[in-house]
């Protein structure tokens, strides 16, 4: 009896125990921290901060390491990943670089033995040691920690840098060192120096070598129209380069207006594009790009058949425009649209999704970003105000308007009419020629603000400019100025003629002219424009 009743009490007490433990000891969900993805890519992977992985979308080749070919049109757990640091992945292979400095590979086989596809991660023999890795079309490249560049795979271009053209199923060394960073294109690579040099091999298609050269190159050669450069960044057939002075160059193929310059021309050159300055990264799909921008914005160009630019609007962009996602800290481009993290740890994806490559639950294409990790309930009741609901602008005058979003969140801003008024994506007005126009700015999450924009020609009109009057009579002159809500003051040159009321009435006095000056004043500049009324008395 007396054990019972102590085996009773202490398992009491271990119930007791177990419901006291604090909130803060129990295992919290690991949190996303990077995703994985291709400029030719229909499928994703998300990293976590224990080092395992999730995966979505397409996986007909076995590429998400789940041991089946079945897509995924949700994140699911890939058992045989752990310690992951980074995923890269082309059409149908994908890569993972370990925390401990090795390569694993899995999908369809570019470097491990004669199996065509590998549905479970393998580990790439011969490399060890790496610190970063990144893929072209069917090639690996791992960079280890000594700046040396090793490459695996596909070799019909010469992409794999090593001075032949034969395809290597192992790891070979690129005849490059000191290597800072590596892009790689579909079958062209770059690889960034420690010295700020940009070097290229493989294809020469679309002026991928930076110069008017058409042939492709079995080893690296140096890009010479480039220096000073801090990173390097690529997608299926277009290269950018961000300067140490904040500057974005582009090069290669432009058929989808991926420069963001407003053209669609390809340069062999690399060309400036002023409107990225201040770019800190560059992220490129197979027909569009984006920039992520100091503030943590997101500005998006070039194909967007599928939402690709994540603008809440399907139709390309030749220039960059914004992004609906806010206080980004990573981006990258999946083959129609992106992923992008914010501070608050939220896990965002847009574009095409026709494999469930966005993660969330259905095939459904997404113009906006959607949220696939993260709490969206802050708590806060969202709201969007502009400083100004209404606005008159003169021709050829701006404005800029200010929006407060609460919770924050990234804004897009639009114009009913661009020949009365254009906005920029900062939401600057400029007023273009008169009339009505409606500036509107939108949040992801859906809510708007509208601010009714008046452009005008300053002056000021009278319904009579000439007026012949009898001694005593009186006559009621209308102004209409321009703007609407301009200040009428009257005025008379010669009261003894004829003198005029603060309501425009005019009263003849005796025989003689005089001028009745009505005066409209701008509300906004001060300014003033005068027209008159040549008043004959008679007797």
């Amino acid at each position: 009896m007396k054990r019972r009743v102590l085996l009773t009490l202490m398992a009491a007490l271990i119930i007791a125990a177990n419901l006291l433990i604090p909130v803060s000891a129990l295992a919290a969900e690991p949190k996303v921290i990077e995703v994985g993805s291709g400029f030719d890519s229909r499928f994703a992977f998300f990293i976590r901060d224990d080092g395992s992985v999730l995966a979505t979308g397409d996986n007909y080749r076995g590429q998400l390491g789940d041991g089946t070919k079945i897509d995924k049109k949700e994140p699911t757990l890939i058992k045989g990943l752990e310690n992951v640091k980074k995923i890269v992945s082309s059409h149908v292979t994908s890569y993972a670089l370990t925390k401990d400095g090795l390569v694993f590979i899995f999908g369809q086989n570019r470097g491990v033995g004669d199996i065509v596809e590998l549905l479970f991660p393998v580990q790439v023999q011969n490399l060890s040691g790496v610190i970063d890795i990144v893929c072209g079309g069917a090639t690996g490249y791992a960079i280890k920690a000594d700046g040396t560049l090793w490459a695996w795979g596909a070799n019909g271009a010469g992409q794999i840098g090593n001075g032949s053209e034969n395809s290597q199923p192992l790891p070979v060394q690129v005849r490059i060192s000191d290597v800072k960073m590596v892009a790689s294109a579909d079958v062209t690579c770059f690889a960034l120096k420690n010295d700020g040099t940009v070097w290229v091999w493989g294809s020469a298609m679309c002026g991928m070598h930076g110069d008017s050269g058409k042939i492709d190159l079995y080893e690296p050669k140096q890009i010479l129209a480039l220096s000073n450069v801090e990173s390097i960044f690529a997608g299926e057939s277009t290269a950018y380069a961000i300067k140490k002075d904040g500057s974005v160059w582009v090069w290669g193929d432009n058929s989808w207006g991926q420069y963001g310059d407003g053209s669609r021309t390809s340069k062999f050159m690399p060309l400036e594009n002023p409107d990225l300055k201040g770019a800190v990264k560059i992220a490129a799909g197979r027909s569009h790009a984006m920039a992520l921008m100091k503030d943590g914005s997101v500005l998006s160009w070039g194909s967007n058949t599928d939402g690709d630019l994540g603008n809440g609007r399907t139709g390309a962009n030749w220039h960059p425009t914004k992004a609906l996602v806010s206080d980004v800290v990573q981006l990258v481009a999946h083959q129609g649209g992106g992923f992008a993290i914010d501070k608050a740890g939220k896990v965002y994806a847009w574009g095409e999704n026709k494999s469930g490559q966005l993660g969330d639950g259905t095939t459904d294409n997404q113009s906006t970003p959607v949220v696939i990790f993260g709490d969206e309930d802050s708590g806060v009741e969202p709201t969007l105000t502009l400083d100004k609901t209404s606005l008159q602008l003169e021709v050829g005058k701006t404005y800029q308007l200010t929006a407060a979003a609460v919770p924050e969140a990234s804004i897009v801003w639009t114009t009913s009419d661009s020949k009365v008024a254009l906005i920029s994506a900062i939401g600057r007005v400029t007023a273009v020629s008169t009339g009505k126009a409606t500036i509107t700015v939108r949040t992801q999450d859906g809510r708007k603000a509208d601010c009714q924009v008046e452009v005008y020609k300053r002056g000021v009109k009278l319904n009579k400019t000439e007026l012949t009057l009898k001694a005593g009579e009186t006559f009621k002159l209308k102004a209409t100025p321009s703007p609407s809500n301009s200040t009428i003051t009257w005025s008379s040159n010669d009261k003894s003629v004829a003198k005029v009321a603060s309501d425009g009435t005019v009263t003849a006095i005796k025989k003689g002219t005089a001028n009745i000056i009505a005066t409209a004043t701008d509300p906004i500049s001060g300014k003033t424009k005068q027209v008159k009324c040549v008043v004959t008395v008679k007797k």
